[in-house]
């Protein structure tokens, strides 16, 4: 009784999986030799503090190196 038809069902099946859907951009050509924060927040689209608490934590277990 909630659809008017089995293609008013469809349809609104197909919008639902569509709204459910994540896109992902892989992205290839980033150098991880040198890296700016800003750089891998407009690259990956990224929120800015999250990617500063990331390379601060990072800094600190000597994985990642600031060079001056």
């Amino acid at each position: 009784g909630r659809y008017v038809s089995i293609s008013d069902f469809v349809r609104e099946s197909v919008r639902d999986k569509l709204r459910a859907i994540n896109v992902v951009k892989v992205r290839g050509d980033i150098s991880y030799k040198e890296a700016y924060p800003h750089e891998v927040v407009e690259d990956l689209e990224l929120d800015y503090d999250l990617v500063w608490q990331i390379t601060e934590e990072l800094k600190a277990e000597k994985m990642l190196e600031v060079i001056e």
